[in-house]
């Protein structure tokens, strides 16, 4: 008979926001628009995040209009060394004339909520 074996600990994600922030595969913003709600509003709050996703992901993998005009502004801040959140990267869709395109920034404020 063999003897219970003890559990694994949990893995040690450190105690940085971006060390609990796994990102979701391309494919998968591409058919959730609560993923990629997420994913924009997580670096919103977060911008230490910006260079994870940035390695990982470009605006193509986003499928709705709203959400890559939201990455590009992140983009375009980031490029100036401006820091991206929730003002600098409003001030940006504004400049550009599609801030109502996108619908505005609520529905990217907070990870847990999802596009109206």
């Amino acid at each position: 008979m063999k003897s219970p074996q003890a559990p694994k600990p949990a893995p040690d994600h450190g105690s940085r926001p971006e060390d609990l922030f796994l990102l979701p595969a391309p494919s998968d913003l591409q058919g959730s628009q609560e993923a990629a709600s997420a994913v924009l509003a997580a670096v919103l709050l977060e911008s230490g995040l910006w260079a994870r996703l940035t390695d990982a992901l470009d605006a193509r993998d986003f499928a709705m209009e709203r959400h890559r005009l939201i990455f590009e502004a992140m983009a375009r801040t980031a490029e100036e060394g401006q820091p991206i959140d929730r003002l600098t990267v409003q001030a940006r869709l504004e400049e550009q004339g599609t801030f109502e395109r996108v619908g505005g920034l609520a529905t990217h404020s907070s990870p847990t909520e999802g596009p109206q």
